[in-house]
């Protein structure tokens, strides 16, 4: 509404409209830290996001790390379940899935596995 004042933003402490801060940089809303539009993570259609790109990265990471989990721990459900021919494939999909999670989260997934296999 004309004659209102723009709100005064936790970012800069200053008064502006959006999330670009008067001088140039953007909050991210993972970590906090200021940062240039220029390290902003992208979309797929190229524009930026309001998280810097090493929180997006941590937050594909996770996703990833989850998605294995879930699908080694929905393999092993239905290894118990299937008859024996299938079991064998299942067993080669769950060596494939540990294969991968642990080259690519190489401590976290070994820790992980022997935690599993106390229980």
């Amino acid at each position: 509404m004309p004659g209102e004042e723009l709100p005064v933003r936790l970012c800069c402490g200053q008064r502006h409209a959006g999330v670009q801060c008067p001088d140039g940089l953007v909050m991210c809303y993972l970590c906090f830290d200021r940062v240039p539009v220029g390290q902003l993570a992208v979309e797929k259609n190229g524009k930026p996001i309001d998280v810097c790109r090493d929180c997006h990265r941590m937050e594909q990471e996770d996703r990833l790390y989850l998605d294995l989990r879930g699908a080694l721990t929905r393999l092993r459900q239905v290894h118990r379940q299937v008859p024996s021919p299938w079991a064998e494939e299942l067993e080669d999909a769950i060596n494939r899935v540990n294969l991968v999670g642990s080259r690519i989260f190489s401590v976290w997934w070994a820790r992980e596995e022997s935690d599993d296999e106390d229980h």
